[in-house]
C-alpha cells in the first residue's frame, strides 16, 4: 500500500461549518492549517487574500473514494450535530492571520 499526507483545501461559505467531502481510504486526518487564498473580487491595487482551512490526510493516493462528514468550528462555538451522530475530535488549528482557532470534528453514526 502507498502512503501520502494530501493538503485538501476546503472552500466553505461563510457561516457553513458542516461539509462532505470524499476521502481516499485510509483517509486519516492528522491535522488541520490555515493558509491564504486570493480573493476573486475585483479590486484596484494588491490582491487581497482570505484564510483557508487545509486539511492534511493520510491516504492511499490509489486507495478508494469514501464519503465522509466533518464540521469546522471555532473556539468557544456550539454544534449540534443531527439527530443520530456524534462528533468526534480530528484536529485544531490556528488562524495566523487573524489568531482565531478552528477545530474539526468529523460526525459519524452514534453506537
Amino acid at each position: 500500500m502507498k502512503t501520502a499526507i494530501a493538503g485538501i483545501p476546503l472552500d466553505l461559505d461563510p457561516g457553513q461549518h458542516e461539509f462532505d467531502i470524499l476521502l481516499r481510504s485510509p483517509g486519516l486526518v492528522r491535522g488541520l492549517v490555515f493558509g491564504q487564498k486570493k480573493n476573486l473580487v475585483l479590486t484596484a491595487g494588491a490582491p487581497q487574500y482570505v484564510e483557508q482551512p487545509v486539511l492534511l490526510v493520510e491516504c492511499d493516493p490509489d486507495g478508494p473514494l469514501r464519503s465522509r462528514k466533518f464540521a469546522l468550528v471555532a473556539t468557544n462555538e456550539v454544534m449540534t450535530p443531527k439527530d443520530g451522530l456524534i462528533a468526534k475530535w480530528c484536529a485544531s488549528g490556528i488562524a495566523i492571520a487573524s489568531g482565531r482557532m478552528g477545530h474539526l470534528f468529523e460526525l459519524v453514526e452514534a453506537q
